[in-house]
């Protein structure tokens, strides 16, 4: 059908409960499963080494890296994306794991 971009941004009391798991993957579903996009790319702040893991263990591949200015401020950035077929593989493997 289509892609999308994700983006998502907790506030640092709340990181670290959880929360970017369930938003991430309920984002995915959603996108994937019911809505039928065939990719999800999104950035991520290169120093964000938390989400960067959480996006790897989603099945998110690193793609490239850019900057853009954040309150004026020159800020890098990962890209990666998610392809509907790598996502459908990750899921399956998961629910096999369980």
């Amino acid at each position: 059908m289509g892609e999308a971009e994700f983006r998502i941004a907790l506030r640092s009391d709340k990181a670290g409960q959880g929360l970017g798991w369930i938003v991430t993957s309920e984002t995915l579903e959603k996108g994937f499963d019911e809505i039928g996009l065939t990719r999800i790319h999104l950035i991520v702040r290169k120093n964000n080494l938390r989400a960067i893991r959480l996006y790897h263990r989603l099945g998110f591949t690193l793609r490239g890296e850019c900057h853009k200015d954040v309150n004026r401020k020159p800020t890098h950035f990962l890209m990666l994306d998610l392809q509907q077929n790598d996502y459908l593989a990750a899921m399956a493997i998961s629910k096999a794991r369980r």
